[in-house]
């Protein structure tokens, strides 16, 4: 069930024009920082955010403004355990990981382990109402968070467009796996979900 979701969802957001998914990012901007003003004036904080691929919503105008105070990580694919993140400060030099998508030069010095950070942006395929997630397929932000539940710091913020919903598709509910991880907030272009 939840891999038919899945492609339909994907082919629902990389249908909408490019054009539309940076008004669309500008807008979440927006959201986001109406619901996180004190990000805004707090001292800094370790916020993972991620580059977005083509089909995805991208946090790049929330992270500019973060930049300000904050210090910003990336996913980095672990070298050695299957399916986990690290997370490294942005470099200029950036590299293309093995399944083609953007992320820093792993610097050791500048790596962070998941629950090191104090939020963490989460991409989405979907999502539902009660703020469940449906990632990629590959487990690796799902893994990667259930580390963080055992010091119960971090905060999981999805981002994704309103289309990306599940409920949408009729499918009020789907049984989500045990390790899926529920986000703490979600946050579209046009609401926020508590």
């Amino acid at each position: 069930m939840q891999q038919s979701i899945r492609q339909a969802l994907r082919q629902q957001r990389q249908a909408i024009p490019k054009i539309q998914k940076t008004t669309y990012a500008k807008e979440l901007q927006r959201f986001f920082f109406d619901y996180y003003d004190y990000l805004l004036t707090s001292s800094p904080k370790k916020i993972a955010s991620y580059y977005a691929s083509d089909e995805e919503i991208s946090p790049r105008w929330i992270d500019e403004i973060l930049s300000e105070t904050h210090a910003l990580y990336y996913p980095v694919l672990h070298p050695f355990k299957k399916r986990q993140l690290f997370f490294a400060k942005e470099t200029e030099n950036k590299r293309l990981n093995k399944y083609h998508l953007k992320e820093p030069l792993f610097i050791a010095k500048d790596i962070l382990a998941p629950w090191e950070l104090d939020m963490i942006i989460v991409p989405l395929v979907g999502f539902d109402s009660h703020k469940n997630r449906i990632g990629m397929g590959g487990g690796f932000y799902d893994s990667s968070l259930a580390l963080c539940k055992t010091f119960n710091q971090t905060e999981f913020v999805g981002i994704a467009f309103d289309e990306q919903q599940f409920d949408k598709f009729q499918h009020k509910s789907i049984a989500m796996n045990d390790w899926d991880i529920k986000m703490d907030t979600i946050i579209t272009p046009t609401r926020i979900i508590r």
